[in-house]
């Protein structure tokens, strides 16, 4: 499987400089040609012959960075789930994930099985309560860097987990208001 992987890379590269690093590592164009000749059970055959003329390494740098990359489109994924799952208008999901249109978000929620709501999200009618709100959202904005997409994610995920029957919405529409009252920009 790796042998087959490396012919179609080496079909697939552009860049003369990991063109010519490919083949200084022994993939040269015959060999290449030789391996595309090959059916699946020739080369499931030449993967297990005892020869140790086959040897792959790794980037470990490289290969840690992937993976960092990864996670991180995993847990990016994970957090715009969470927020469509509970309640995030599509003006608030495209101010939170830069770059999301609202056909994306629209497709989104119909994937998960969520309809959507119209109107003005609904707020607490506890003048109370939506101070508590306020007064959660600028504890919480002591410790985060300031006009950052992403640190303003993570404030709306630790208000929401602690007014979790609020939706997000609803939590944005009393930190908006919030915001416009005071003039905190944050």
């Amino acid at each position: 499987m790796v042998l087959q992987h490396l012919v179609s890379l080496s079909e697939a590269i552009d860049d003369p400089d990991q063109l010519r690093e490919l083949h200084n590592s022994g993939l040269t164009p015959e060999v290449i040609d030789r391996l595309r000749q090959l059916s699946a059970a020739e080369m499931a055959q030449l993967s297990k012959m005892k020869s140790r003329d086959v040897v792959l390494t790794l980037n470990p740098d490289g290969l840690l960075f992937n993976l960092r990359q990864l996670e991180a489109t995993r847990e990016e994924r994970a957090k715009f789930q969470y927020f469509i799952r509970h309640g995030a208008s599509p003006s608030m999901i495209m101010r939170l994930f830069r770059g999301t249109s609202h056909v994306h978000v629209r497709q989104q929620r119909a994937v998960m099985g969520i309809t959507s709501t119209w109107g003005r999200p609904p707020v607490p009618k506890s003048e109370r309560e939506r101070r508590d709100i306020e007064e959660a959202w600028v504890a919480l904005s002591k410790d985060m860097p300031k006009s950052n997409t992403h640190w303003e994610r993570e404030r709306f995920l630790m208000l929401h987990k602690r007014y979790g029957h609020y939706s997000l919405a609803s939590l944005d529409a009393v930190i908006m208001t919030f915001r416009t009252q005071t003039g905190h920009a944050e």
